[in-house]
């Protein structure tokens, strides 16, 4: 596995990990719905959360944040959507 990508695995990992310690309930890791993938989607309360995670070594070539554009946006909405209908789930999303 590339260096990155196991980054990437440790960062979803650890963010499962504080998630969990702090009463969310993880349904899924790394479900994919044709081009989108949600990285974590858990469960708080009465809400589904989906979790987008972004393991960087550094800021060099920008934060994390800026990673999540208008585009990966959409996507990301488009999967939560999806998510929701395909598993029968009426919850508010955020």
């Amino acid at each position: 596995m590339a260096q990155h990508n196991e980054l990437g695995a440790l960062g979803e990992k650890k963010a499962a990990e504080y998630l969990s310690a702090n009463n969310y309930k993880i349904l899924d890791a790394n479900w994919r719905y044709e081009k989108c993938e949600l990285d974590i989607v858990c469960a708080y309360k009465n809400l589904i959360v989906i979790v987008e995670v972004k393991s960087r070594q550094g800021t060099y070539f920008g934060t994390p944040a800026e990673f999540v554009n208008a585009a990966k946006q959409n996507k990301l909405i488009e999967g939560a959507e999806a998510y929701l209908e395909i598993k029968n789930i009426d919850k508010e999303i955020r």
